[in-house]
């Protein structure tokens, strides 16, 4: 009766190998998703960064237990224990990938809003935290497969504990730097939003300042998201006059349809427009600068070029004092360039 009986278990374990391999868990997910995503969202993280390991590990434990149950070996056997050590390699994997899953979870759970500058923060120390732990669940797992029936499992433990400590550190120091030089510029405000800040070769406006990076919007409008430590590594300089200025580009394509003396008229109505946006606190601004014996160098300019038959170039310069960021001056721009096209 042994004979039917194995081979039964066999034909078992063979098809729950197809079934559960990964293409048919996709499936499974996904439809698990699509009736239980609204109450269980931890079901898509689970099927985009979790599935091809579960379908190894599911594949790993069915060929454990086809070898133990099935060919009737022993735990001491050389094939069974290649395919624990093997089943080793999906256990890892899975509790590693699993940290991003807790996150998203933890995330929406408490409902924090990763544009909003402090749970960005809250988020950054969660991430880290998990990660820490699952690294620890990690090493945990790792020795309890290799080094359970050894002597020195105990002593390498330890040892293996410590040395991940060591390598943590030192691996993580960038992100510690970040996040001390973070809390640094947060609470001491060296630099502050809406100030032209330059190191070494970054020059722009400060955006917004997090944890663990500052977002710099440069001149030409690109932004740049540069790290805490930099700041730490590099001297820097941070300036708030009135002075310094930001220059905003917008490009505008006319119809060829449009007359010329309908786009001469347009462009017309939009330099006075904006000459008399920009000239609006032109005399309290100088008068600061005289009551404060300031040589004003950098003036508000407006020019617009033709750079085809059908596009014109507008770049505008305005003075940081008038505007609290980047952002606002291109919200300016815009409703002028709005209000000028009506």
């Amino acid at each position: 009766m042994r004979f039917p009986w194995r081979i039964v278990v066999s034909l078992v374990c063979a098809i729950l190998s197809y079934v559960l391999g990964h293409p048919h868990l996709i499936v499974a997910l996904r439809t698990l998703d699509n009736r239980l995503g609204k109450r269980f969202q931890w079901i898509a993280d689970v099927r985009k960064h979790m599935a091809t390991y579960l379908a190894w590990l599911f594949v790993t434990v069915l060929l454990y237990c086809n070898a133990r149950f099935v060919l009737n070996l022993h735990n001491k056997t050389i094939l069974l224990k290649i395919i624990v050590y093997i089943g080793a390699i999906p256990i890892v994997l899975v509790t590693f990938s699993a940290r991003k899953v807790i996150t998203n979870v933890l995330v929406r759970y408490f409902e924090w809003d990763q544009d909003i500058d402090r749970n960005e923060n809250i988020i950054f120390i969660i991430t880290q935290a998990v990660m820490f732990l699952c690294a620890i669940a990690v090493a945990v797992e790792v020795f309890y497969i290799f080094f359970l029936s050894v002597e020195m499992a105990e002593f390498l433990l330890v040892e293996a504990i410590l040395l991940l400590i060591i390598v943590a550190f030192f691996g993580g120091f960038s992100v510690l730097k970040n996040v001390a030089s973070g809390l640094f510029i947060i609470f001491a405000e060296p630099l502050r939003i809406g100030s032209l800040c330059h190191s070494r070769n970054i020059c722009g406006i400060v955006e917004k300042i997090s944890l663990n990076r500052t977002t710099i919007r440069c001149r030409d409008g690109s932004r740049i998201y540069v790290p805490n430590g930099i700041f730490a590594n590099f001297t820097q300089t941070s300036q708030t006059r009135a002075t310094d200025t930001m220059t905003y580009t917008k490009i505008l394509k006319v119809s060829s349809r449009v007359s010329i003396q309908v786009l001469n008229t347009f462009l017309d109505t939009l330099r006075s427009e904006l000459e008399l946006t920009l000239a609006d606190d032109e005399e309290r601004i100088s008068s600061v600068h005289e009551a404060d014996g300031i040589e004003e160098e950098n003036t508000d300019r407006i020019v617009i070029r033709l750079r085809s038959f059908d596009t014109f170039m507008i770049e505008i310069t305005l003075r940081n004092r008038k505007f609290v960021s980047y952002e606002a001056a291109q919200t300016q721009v815009h409703d002028l360039v709005a209000s000028s096209e009506d």
